[in-house]
C-alpha cells in the first residue's frame, strides 16, 4: 500500500515531461520559458491548499517576483543564442534574396505545423501536474517514516514503468531497428548519472524543507549555471540576465524575512 502511494507523482511526472515535449513542439523557445514559470505559483498554491501551508502577502508577491526574474534570466540566454544564430546565418553564402525567401518557406512552414493554443494548453497542464506532483510527493516523504532513498526507488519503478510503456508505443520501429541503447555515448552516461543524484538531492530538500524553497533553489541554480557558463563557454550577460537575476535574489530575501508572523501566547 506504501509502495502504490508513489504511483501518483510517477506518473505525474511522466504526463508532465510529455506535456512540456508537445508544448516545446507548438511553442516559441521564448513563450514556453515565460508560462512555464507559472508551475511556480500552482506549486505554491497547492502548498496552501495540501499541506495548509501559510503563506503571507509578501511571500506571495516575492514568488511572483521569482517567477517574473527567473523568466527574464532565461530570456536572456535566449536572446543571446538568437543573435548568435542570425550571425552564423548571415555569413553562409547565397544572395540576400535568396536566403529571405527561404526563410519566408521556412517560417511558414513552422507557423502551419504549430498550434500555439495547444502548445499553451500542454504548457498550462504540465503547471498544474507539477505543483500537485511536487506537492504530493513532499506530503508523502514528510507523513511517512520511510526513507528517502525507499520513497526515491518506488517513484523510479512506477516512473520508469510510465515511460518505457511511453517509449514502446510511440517509439517501437526504431527500437527494432537501431535497439534501446543507441546513442548512449559517455556524455549522455554521464548525464544520467548526474540527474539520477540531483533527483536523490532535490528528495532531500523537499523532505527537510519544501518545495517552495526548492524552486528557489532552482533559480539561483539557474543563474550560477549561467555565471558558470561565462567562463567555461564564453557566455556574456546581458542586460536581461543581470536584470532578473537582480529580482531572483530580492525574491528570495523577501521570501526568506517576510513570512507569517507567528503569534506568541
Amino acid at each position: 500500500r506504501e509502495t502504490f502511494k508513489m504511483a501518483v507523482p510517477a506518473t505525474l511526472y511522466a504526463v508532465q515531461n510529455n506535456l512540456l515535449f508537445i508544448a516545446l513542439s507548438h511553442l516559441d523557445s521564448a513563450v514556453y520559458q515565460i508560462v512555464y514559470q507559472i508551475k511556480t505559483l500552482t506549486t505554491a498554491m497547492f502548498a496552501v491548499f495540501i499541506l495548509r501551508k501559510q503563506i503571507s502577502k509578501w511571500q506571495w508577491f516575492s514568488l511572483v517576483l521569482l517567477a517574473i526574474g527567473v523568466a527574464i534570466v532565461q530570456l536572456g540566454v535566449h536572446s543571446k543564442s538568437s543573435v548568435i544564430e542570425s550571425t552564423q546565418g548571415g555569413r553562409g553564402g547565397g544572395g540576400e534574396e535568396e536566403q529571405l525567401n527561404n526563410n519566408d518557406d521556412t517560417s511558414s512552414s513552422s507557423i502551419q505545423e504549430q498550434n500555439p493554443l495547444k502548445g499553451i494548453c500542454a504548457i498550462l497542464l504540465a503547471c498544474v501536474s507539477s505543483g500537485f506532483a511536487g506537492i504530493y510527493f513532499e506530503k508523502v516523504l514528510k507523513q511517512t517514516k520511510q526513507s528517502v532513498w525507499i520513497r526515491n526507488i518506488q517513484l523510479g519503478l512506477f516512473g520508469g514503468g510510465a515511460s518505457i510503456l511511453t517509449m514502446l508505443i510511440k517509439d517501437w520501429s526504431d527500437l527494432q531497428e537501431l535497439g534501446f541503447f543507441h546513442g548512449y555515448t559517455p556524455v549522455v552516461i554521464l548525464v544520467i548519472c548526474l540527474q539520477a543524484s540531483t533527483g536523490l538531492i532535490v528528495a532531500m530538500v523537499v523532505k527537510y524543507t519544501d518545495n517552495i524553497v526548492k524552486a528557489f533553489a532552482g533559480a539561483l541554480a539557474i543563474i550560477g549555471a549561467s555565471m558558470t557558463s561565462i567562463y567555461v563557454f564564453s557566455f556574456e550577460a546581458d542586460r536581461n540576465f543581470v536584470f532578473g537575476g537582480i529580482l531572483v535574489v530580492i525574491a528570495s530575501y523577501i521570501y526568506g524575512t517576510r513570512g507569517p508572523k507567528k503569534h506568541t501566547k
